[in-house]
């Protein structure tokens, strides 16, 4: 079947970065069959009765969120206002090894995919345990993502060591190989966290199974001087020794540089995964993100979880990017606007290794799009379009969410499950950890 979707605004982030006044996407099944102008659309594709009409809206690639934990949305507020060891350490960690099962899981997966598809995010990329369930979510709710396996070199109540880690993974791996919407990675925690060992299994897994690697990296001064206590090395360096740096390594934060770390970064096509929020937040430091850029270096953007950010928002997260750079390069035309919108579209998909199937509205593309509803006091007089979708926009401006040419979210209204259902995961998920004390 075909449908005709009209809008006043057509952002394509292609190429050229051609945005179109009064166009048309004539999508087929899951793909987009043509662009044109709307007058021309009827003419061409005249036997058509789905026809979506968003006048003074406009459509947009999907956004792509490219770092999240998703059950930590549950512990959303739980623990505020902490530096980063003791968050984690003293509050998160200890909750999560006591509430930590499958069924929770699932439903902080499901509630989170609600919260990003309202916030126009039609593709994510994951962390975390039991990553086989939120696979299982991701593939209930109709979404894109990739799920990650989280690994460490200790016992969690998923699993008891890294080799088991690992097989997770590598099963997840098999079981979605071959699935339209998800594709799996093997994500160990973090340096501080994972041995030589468990790297160099990661590095080969990988490497056999083609899969991407993704890794919290240099996300504050204290991991940088625990390695060079422990190693006598800088993270970046240990890594690069241990050959797991490659094209298919996604660096997530990465506040801490050097100059000859940027050039291995450029050498080696190594993608970087900002999330300016969570960093404030837990003061962990600011990713340079102007000076990769100059380097050539891929810079993608995600919200990290919502127990550290607080939300899953990344129109907010695109926001503060831009004002981040600014002030932090003391350089008001650092980061522009359409450099931002980059980042959530082409550079994330680009990250995520997706590049030819989303991140653009382009014929034989797949059709991941939304509709933000730019007719509103807070967008209007309209003189630049991208400036008005970075600098003024917020998520309850998105109306209409697509993947693959499915509709999951029309008029602000979840198509699959209702906020009462969310809701009450929340309040149950709630109680129990309130109930630990």
């Amino acid at each position: 079947m075909l449908s005709i979707i009209n809008c006043k605004y057509l952002v394509t982030q292609d190429s050229d970065l051609n945005i179109f006044k009064n166009y048309s996407l004539i999508i087929k099944e899951d793909k987009i069959l043509d662009i044109l102008p709307q007058k021309d659309a009827l003419k061409k594709y005249h036997n058509i009765t789905n026809i979506i009409n968003f006048d003074n809206r406009a459509v947009l690639p999907g956004l792509i969120n490219a770092h999240t934990h998703l059950p930590a949305t549950f512990m959303r507020g739980y623990a505020d206002d902490l530096p980063l060891e003791t968050w984690l350490r003293k509050k998160i960690w200890p909750v999560e090894n006591q509430i930590m099962c499958r069924e929770f899981v699932y439903d902080a997966s499901v509630y989170s995919i609600g919260e990003m598809l309202l916030n126009g995010i039609t593709c994510f990329n994951d962390m975390f345990f039991f990553s086989e369930d939120i696979a299982r979510a991701a593939d209930d709710c109709k979404v894109r993502a990739n799920i990650g396996t989280h690994i460490f070199d200790y016992p969690t109540p998923w699993v008891e060591d890294p080799d088991l880690y690992i097989k997770q993974g590598v099963e997840v791996y098999n079981k979605y190989k071959n699935h339209k919407l998800i594709s799996t990675s093997l994500n160990p925690h973090a340096p501080y966290s994972v041995s030589d060992d468990t790297f160099i299994k990661v590095r080969d897994e990988a490497e056999k199974y083609n899969m991407k690697v993704c890794c919290h990296l240099h996300e504050t001064k204290k991991e940088v001087r625990k390695s060079l206590k422990q190693y006598g090395m800088r993270p970046v360096e240990r890594l690069n020794k241990l050959g797991i740096l490659n094209s298919n390594f996604q660096a997530v934060h990465m506040t801490q540089w050097k100059d000859d770390e940027i050039e291995l970064f450029k050498e080696k096509d190594i993608k970087v995964i900002h999330c300016p929020e969570s960093n404030l937040k837990l003061s962990s430091g600011i990713c340079p993100t102007q000076r990769l850029f100059r380097h050539g270096i891929t810079v993608g953007i995600g919200t990290d979880g919502a127990a550290s950010n607080n939300d899953l928002d990344i129109l907010a997260e695109m926001r503060m990017a831009s004002l981040l750079a600014k002030s932090y390069n003391q350089d008001p035309t650092a980061m522009p606007a359409i450099e931002v919108l980059n980042m959530a579209t082409i550079n994330n998909a680009e990250v995520m290794g997706l590049e030819n199937e989303i991140g653009s509205l382009e014929i034989n593309k797949q059709a991941d799009f939304i509709a933000i509803d730019m007719d509103q006091l807070n967008t209007q007089p309209l003189f630049d379009l991208t400036s008005q979708l970075i600098y003024s926009t917020n998520s309850y401006q998105v109306t209409d969410v697509f993947v693959a040419g499915k509709q999951l979210v029309r008029n602000r209204e979840l198509l699959l499950f209702s906020k009462d259902y969310l809701f009450g995961l929340a309040n149950k998920w709630k109680e129990r950890i309130k109930s630990l004390g």
